[in-house]
């Protein structure tokens, strides 16, 4: 027979009650007290069932997370919220249940029943794809009456909080940094929403940056419709494939891209290479996500740089304050950073960990102008949708389905 609880408490000279509240993660236990409760867990080898006392109390010290896609490369955006959100649980005594859907919506859907069987605390829900009004998984989580938090996307129908970076404002600043440059034959790249039953055109995310490339272009004085807008997986392969689409494409290349997506922009930026043109003499890019590879591509990419850690914590903290019964605002905008690298300031022109401004200034797309930083240099078939920005609507909602005007595949 295993070894009991009343044992443990004996041997620590603490009531049972006392090992329960240990065991939970209660931090008003007397450190001292929960250190002898924990050497005679050890000692005798005692693990106990969480999970059973947790079910009997109707929830787990257990928080699920959701995300789309968790690569293991060096070009996720994932893993960093990932990262942010285990830290702030495990210091609250929670574990962290981490959910990849490969952005599939059946996998999203099955992940959603599992959180729910295990009972678990609350669900960071990143980027979702499932609707109350068409999956019946999400009509149990709306019943459930559990915290949920949405990051990464605004997702109007949901009645969440939710924890994002402002992507209108990064498309805006994007353009007019481009525009800034004397730049004028711009192109939009963006990652597609191709789960099944998630409609054709922009995932909400990229589609929020390129309504702000639009408003940057018609605050400018140019026509939105004479701007390509470029649709592809989002993963490296997928970059890859819009690159041979633009080479491809009738007219001269663009002279500046936005790209929505930082793991795009490397594909991307490998056929432009290969082609012979230079970036940014011939093309300048600006990127989005701030990941580490680009700051080690060559050159190196200017890019809008969430805070993914931040973003981790905060959804941890709104779930944990939620739990308690706190009130918590429907929308916390956490502050991006706009850094200027090699991919439109020229090679060596500026260290490649490049200069950063908040998103938020006034004259972000400039700003970088006023700082001195000179000649320091550190270290199969792809499916591509062609349109024009013109397509994207002013409007936030995003309900209208934005019909490809042509598809192109390229190896």
């Amino acid at each position: 027979m295993g070894v009991r609880m009343r044992e443990v408490a004996a041997q620590a000279g603490v009531s049972t009650q006392t090992v329960s509240r240990v065991m939970r993660g209660e931090t008003w236990v007397a450190a001292a007290t929960a250190q002898r409760v924990r050497a005679a867990m050890a000692d005798l080898g005692y693990h106990g069932n969480a999970a059973a006392g947790a079910l009997k109390r109707g929830q787990t010290r257990t928080l699920g997370l959701l995300v789309p896609l968790l690569e293991t490369t060096f070009a996720s955006f994932w893993p960093d919220v990932a990262a942010g959100a285990e830290t702030l649980a495990h210091k609250h005594g929670y574990a962290l249940l981490l959910c990849d859907t490969s952005d599939s919506l059946d996998k999203e859907e099955a992940y959603l029943s599992l959180l729910l069987s295990h009972r678990v605390a609350g669900i960071i829900y990143a980027q979702p794809r499932c609707r109350p009004d068409r999956h019946p998984v999400f009509a149990s989580l709306l019943a459930a009456n559990m915290p949920v938090v949405v990051v990464s996307s605004d997702e109007h129908d949901l009645p969440y909080p939710h924890v994002r970076t402002d992507d209108v404002r990064a498309g805006y600043v994007a353009t007019r940094h481009l525009l800034d440059l004397g730049r004028r034959r711009l192109a939009f790249v963006g990652d597609a929403a191709t789960a099944p039953g998630a409609g054709q055109g922009l995932l909400k995310a990229a589609y929020d940056r390129a309504v702000g490339m639009r408003h940057a272009l018609v605050d400018m004085g140019f026509e939105a419709d004479e701007t390509a807008l470029l649709l592809g997986p989002h993963s490296i392969e997928g970059g890859r494939a819009v690159g041979q689409a633009l080479i491809a494409g009738d007219g001269p290349v663009p002279d500046a891209i936005f790209v929505a997506t930082e793991t795009m922009a490397l594909g991307l930026l490998d056929v432009l290479r290969t082609h012979g043109l230079r970036v940014p003499e011939d093309v300048a890019i600006v990127t989005h996500d701030g990941l580490p590879a680009g700051a080690s591509a060559f050159p190196s990419l200017t890019t809008i740089a969430p805070p993914r850690g931040a973003m981790g914590g905060a959804c941890v903290d709104a779930l944990l304050r939620m739990a308690a019964g706190a009130s918590i605002p429907p929308l916390s905008m956490l502050e991006a950073q706009f850094i200027v690298r090699e991919s439109t300031a020229g090679v060596g022109a500026i260290p490649r960990r490049g200069l950063s401004t908040p998103l938020s200034a006034s004259d972000a797309w400039s700003r970088w102008r006023t700082d001195t930083a000179v000649g320091v240099t550190d270290g199969d078939t792809t499916a591509v949708t062609c349109m024009t920005l013109g397509r994207v609507a002013y409007t936030d909602a995003g309900e209208e389905v934005m019909s490809p005007a042509r598809s192109t595949a390229h190896d």
